[in-house]
């Protein structure tokens, strides 16, 4: 019932006096209601956390000696996954009785990357050898499950651990002749070998968070990495990972973010370099809603309007999309529209604005037309060329 999803059904049990953690008990494999529930795939969480509300053990083992969390991440549940953590905190390394498994080690087969980051944010150990001397990471490495493996050897997990058989993920990944994952690993280990490239990673984490006082002193003790690009960050440089507020994707950007790209021009770093995706500082600029860095670098060298990223945008088209109205001001006011190329994208920002009813930037745009074509009219004394009409 439970797993079935009848939320009406399994309160009036519970209502009736049923014991929560007994009812199911003799049914399926020595299952609680809460085991039926985790290891249904089409179970609403709401039917867990009712059970849960009303004393359901969270830790009590099937048959199979698996918990609910052991379930959830084996029904590629995240929601439920994340439940289970978060509101019955306890050990997310329970192994299970057949082959001493933990969720994680499921979590690795089942190929989920969502779940696995759940897992390892709420301390999920990656060391842990089953009956067989398999970790996670293993797991991962014969599943050739590729989001699973780089997370877990980026949070330390060892390549060169063997089982019983010998083999360890490494060689696992040699003898498939997994070739992309094989050129990553070299990849990977020749960055973390390199003092120079460990400094930039540093640089840009910094960066990426705003502590400027920290990366300013990094920088004075290690100033020739001020443009240095980590290639594990979406290539990116300090300043480009200070004007997304993120290492690889963005966020919301802020005044110490903007210090930060002050004293990494103040250390010559470059204003016009470009991530994996094609961004530069001012596309990320805008998407992280950064009003003060984008103002500060518009006032510096950068170039604005001639640089589309991997998704053919422009920063005015960004502004456009997003209805920045400050951002799309602050761009047409340091040339966003000079030259032939830059009117092109000019309208095609346009286009998009009115597209995703960015009134807001409309108006700014507007407004901009009117100033132009009085600045025209004033230089040719009153005639106005078609173009600018």
């Amino acid at each position: 019932m439970a797993a079935e999803g009848s939320l009406r059904e399994l309160k009036l049990k519970i209502e009736s006096g049923a014991t929560i953690d007994r009812f199911m008990k003799e049914s399926i494999d020595g299952r609680t209601a809460l085991h039926c529930c985790a290891a249904a795939s089409v179970t609403e969480v709401l039917n867990c956390e009712i059970l849960l509300q009303n004393g359901a053990d969270a830790f009590a083992r099937d048959k199979d000696g698996r918990s609910a969390l052991h379930l959830a991440v084996m029904s590629s549940n995240p929601s439920l996954v994340d439940l289970l953590l978060t509101a019955r905190p306890g050990n997310p390394n329970i192994q299970d009785i057949r082959r001493s498994w933990t969720p994680l080690m499921y979590a690795a087969k089942c190929r989920s990357s969502t779940i696995t980051k759940l897992l390892l944010k709420n301390d999920a150990r990656h060391d842990i050898a089953d009956k067989d001397g398999n970790t996670a990471l293993i797991i991962a490495a014969e599943n050739r499950n590729t989001e699973v493996f780089k997370l877990l050897v980026k949070r330390g997990a060892d390549l060169d651990h063997r089982n019983n058989s010998g083999d360890s993920a490494k060689s696992i990944v040699s003898d498939q002749r997994w070739e992309p994952m094989k050129k990553w690993i070299q990849e990977y280990l020749r960055l973390a070998n390199n003092q120079e490239m460990a400094d930039t990673k540093r640089l840009c984490r910094l960066a990426s968070k705003g502590e400027h006082e920290a990366m300013g002193n990094l920088l004075r003790n290690k100033p020739s990495i001020v443009s240095s690009k980590y290639p594990l960050y979406s290539d990116r440089s300090a300043l480009l990972c200070a004007a997304a507020a993120s290492k690889r994707h963005y966020s919301q950007g802020g005044e110490d973010h903007t210090k930060c790209a002050e004293i990494l021009v103040r250390f010559g770093a470059d204003l016009n370099g470009q991530d994996s995706k094609s961004n530069t500082v001012l596309h990320l600029s805008v998407k992280s809603k950064n009003d003060s860095l984008l103002k500060f670098l518009l006032g510096k060298d950068v170039r604005v309007a001639d640089k589309r990223n991997s998704d053919s945008s422009t920063p005015l088209m960004l502004a456009a999309e997003f209805d920045y109205e400050q951002h799309a001001e602050l761009l047409l006011e340091h040339g966003a529209r000079t030259g032939s190329v830059d009117e092109l994208f000019y309208h095609a920002a346009k286009e998009i604005a009115e597209s995703e009813g960015s009134e807001r930037v409309l108006e700014v745009m507007r407004n901009f037309d009117q100033r132009q074509r009085e600045k025209e009219k004033s230089r040719t004394g009153g005639k106005v060329s078609k173009g600018k009409q």
